[in-house]
């Protein structure tokens, strides 16, 4: 089983810091990879989430005016809350840095 040492910041929920000290591979490290993956996103699958309900609520006239199929509307209203799009991870990534700069 793998072990992971992480720097947690209070005053937000992150993991700053993520190493990983043994070698060994199983489905209890790749749990616990997804598990902090979550953790840091957490505020962004909120965002998403609102998104997609906001989305989920428009009529089908208002989807073909901004250029969404209804049926991709209705599939993507439907994801998981914890599906976050790898864009918006890298974008709150980018964020994160560029305030840290000052």
């Amino acid at each position: 089983m793998r072990i992971f040492n992480a720097k947690v910041k209070t005053s937000e929920l992150a993991f700053s810091e993520i190493s990983d000290t043994t070698l060994n591979k199983g489905k209890s490290a790749n749990l616990l990879s997804r598990f902090i993956n979550i953790v840091k996103h957490l505020h962004v699958s909120k965002e998403v989430w609102k998104e997609r309900q906001a989305l989920s609520r428009l009529s089908e006239h208002q989807l073909r005016d901004i250029g969404v199929h209804p049926a991709t509307a209705k599939r993507e209203s439907q994801r998981s809350y914890f599906d976050i799009p790898d864009v918006r991870k890298l974008v709150e990534n980018i964020d994160k840095e560029k305030s840290k700069r000052g």
